[in-house]
């Protein structure tokens, strides 16, 4: 007799197993089966959201956040395509990649932000097998996205700060960097896609990801969180730093002449911009970055 069998599940195959065995306290459990296990899938699978369905109040307050998440979303994202696309002066590299930002957060906001919440409300996949593949695709690619465009821009900040005299990077320049950003991006996270499966139990249907080999999916979890994260935080942070010292070092020169009153004065204009592209860039990594430690813990576990 199988173990699965001998325990009560009613798995259809190792697939399924698979995927019990990702949860964080199915160690746990399998260790006191010898005493009293009896763990189903309903028992599983519904057991994380029992304090939760429990507290309707709690549960109004989220739904209230989601869809505020939702609208706020699309609704400024879609505001800043318009402005920068709209109107010429505004046709910048820099708008082009913020404009860039914004068309990944519609992206993701148009798949992740309603599936995955209704899949947690409803504790269970309704949507199909192709939106099982495509919705974790999608959020992953998206977040690949605005990791690469940050980095893009603190880049291009870098060279207009230190290299004043140098030719800017030019707009078609900029549509090519851009159209590089979501094709490796896409290329970078396929597998989250392909290793996608429906999990068939008596309540309902399930998706989560089930690799051929378990050493596979720890790489690729290990390797995401280095390309996703590690290289572009350490590529913004020697871009900014070094910008930030060389604005504070020309703020120590003597002022008095009227080009050296034009010159602070763009370098204030600089500084505003380095600023709120820096608070992007501590939104994106204080949001995605704690997330993906512990998605990675998990998955290493």
């Amino acid at each position: 007799m199988s173990i699965h069998e001998k325990n009560d599940f009613d798995i259809s195959n190792y697939d399924h197993m698979a995927v019990l065995m990702r949860h964080p306290n199915f160690n746990n459990d399998w260790q006191n089966s010898s005493e009293s296990f009896s763990l189903t899938e309903e028992d599983y699978f519904y057991q994380q959201n029992d304090g939760f369905n429990s507290l309707p109040g709690l549960k109004g307050i989220l739904y209230a956040i989601y869809i505020s998440i939702f609208f706020i979303g699309i609704c400024g994202n879609v505001l800043i395509c318009y402005v920068v696309f709209r109107n010429k002066s505004m046709h910048t590299v820099t708008n082009f990649f913020i404009a860039n930002l914004a068309l990944s957060n519609i992206l993701l906001c148009t798949f992740a932000v309603p599936f995955t919440s209704i899949y947690f409300f409803m504790s269970k996949w309704v949507f199909g097998r192709v939106l099982c593949h495509l919705v974790p695709y999608i959020e992953g690619a998206s977040v690949y996205i605005t990791a690469f465009t940050l980095m893009s821009i603190a880049i291009d900040r870098y060279l207009v700060t230190m290299y004043p005299f140098k030719p800017r990077l030019q707009l078609t320049s900029c549509y090519i960097i851009v159209l590089a950003v979501w094709i490796l991006a896409g290329l970078l996270i396929l597998p989250n896609g392909i290793f996608m499966v429906l999990v068939n139990t008596e309540n309902g249907i399930y998706c989560d990801e089930v690799w051929p080999h378990e050493s596979s999916r720890k790489a690729f979890a290990v390797l995401t969180l280095i390309l996703q994260f590690v290289i572009p935080f350490i590529i913004i942070i020697f871009c900014y730093l070094n910008v930030c010292i060389d604005i504070k070092k020309h703020a120590l020169s003597m002022p008095g002449a009227e080009s050296f009153e034009k010159d602070e004065m763009e370098r204030e204009s600089t500084r505003r911009i380095n600023r709120m592209l820096i608070i992007m860039v501590i939104f994106f990594y204080t949001s995605w970055l704690p997330f993906n430690i512990y998605n990675l813990t998990l998955n290493l576990s």
